[in-house]
């Protein structure tokens, strides 16, 4: 049974990759001509905290899902999932990426989406939408999104991705 010592372990494996992906670009903007005069201000981060959950999907499920975002919604043993912290306010950004083939010997990431949470709660909460439930086989159980449908519905929900030769 999957448990969150066992996900977590797996994820902490890849928090550098995730932190040197993240494009700052996405994150920072360029500072009015008055403040950087005045404050010695040129770039502003856009965000004052943003917190940021991070997922990576094993190699063996990119060619099957390459296309979606999921997240965890239900724990047989009744433990909070991360669906329901999103759903009450928490989190900002969600990195969801696919570790390659080779992550052993390298710790590179195929393919990734960097979702914005509020994009997803205006899309679940504004709408009364209800996913299905898909379970793991493992105790757990996950809402699946495709990443396109949603970015089509809320213009905002990717905020950066970095899809390279594998997007079809």
């Amino acid at each position: 049974m999957s448990n969150y010592r066992f996900d977590q372990s797996w994820e902490t494996l890849w928090l550098d990759e995730v932190m040197s992906q993240i494009k700052l670009s996405k994150l920072l903007m360029k500072s009015r001509i008055e403040r950087d005069m005045k404050n010695v201000e040129d770039l502003v981060l856009k965000v004052e905290t943003c917190s940021i959950g991070v997922r990576i999907r094993r190699p063996e499920y990119f060619d099957k899902y390459k296309h979606e975002v999921t997240f965890r919604a239900k724990r047989d043993s009744g433990a909070e999932t991360e669906w329901s912290k999103i759903l009450r306010g928490e989190g900002d950004l969600h990195f969801y990426g696919f570790a390659n083939p080779g992550w052993k010997y390298c710790k590179c990431i195929r393919r990734w989406t960097l979702v914005s949470l509020h994009a997803v709660r205006r899309i679940v909460i504004g709408r009364s939408m209800t996913l299905p439930f898909i379970s793991n086989n493992d105790g757990t159980h996950f809402h699946a999104i495709n990443v396109h449908e949603w970015d089509a519905m809320d213009a905002k929900f990717v905020v950066d991705a970095n899809w390279g030769k594998w997007n079809p």
